[in-house]
This record gives C-alpha cells, structure tokens and sequence, in this order.
C-alpha cells in the first residue's frame, strides 16, 4: 500500500472517530435535555403536592381550632359544669389533708 492510500485509510478513520464522537456527544446532550425535562416535571409535582398538603394542613389546623373554641364555649356557658366545678371545689375544701403513713405500720399481705 502506498502512503497516499495509507494517509487515505487514516483519514477515513479519522473522519468516522471524529463522527462517532460527534454522534455520541449528541446523544449526550439529548439525555441531558431529556433528564432535565424529567425532573422539572418531578420539581413541579412535588411543588403541586407541597401546596395541596399544606392547604389541606391548614384546613384541618383552622377546623381543630374552631372546634375546640366551640368546646371551650360550651364548658364556658354550660350551667351543669359551673355547679359542677363548684361542688368540686368544696368537697375539695372539705377534705382532710393527707398524713404521710409510717410503713411500719402497714398492714403487711
């Protein structure tokens, strides 16, 4: 083979690496458009369900609030209760403070 056609392969070689690089660095290019397409789409989701959560958070906190507003209004205003918590109160004035017991003197099973 003469080095003009030996220069010929080598070029044709050269030309069908540098393409195959060319092709590859494409399709790498491509993936990594692909992928952040992927988790931009992922992001945004994720975003969706964060709002959605904390809506729904925020909702149930404002229900639990008013519903233990509404409790305390009821205990506020409920005639039983008063007479109740005031009966409480003076059988708890009533009663005898407790003696510290000596544990000799327990009654022993």
């Amino acid at each position: 083979m003469t080095h003009s056609a030996k220069n010929e392969v080598k070029v044709g070689q050269q030309r069908r690496m540098n393409n195959m690089a060319r092709v590859a660095a494409e399709n790498m290019v491509a993936q990594n458009v692909s992928d952040m397409e992927r988790q931009s789409r992922v992001d945004g989701l994720v975003s969706e369900q964060n709002t959605r959560l904390a809506s729904e958070i925020s909702g149930r906190n404002a229900e639990r609030e008013r519903m233990e507003r509404e409790i305390q209004r009821v205990c506020d205003t409920s005639e039983e209760l008063k007479v109740s918590d005031e009966h409480d109160a003076v059988v708890e004035g009533n009663r005898e403070p407790e003696r510290p017991r000596d544990p000799r003197h327990t009654p022993q099973p």
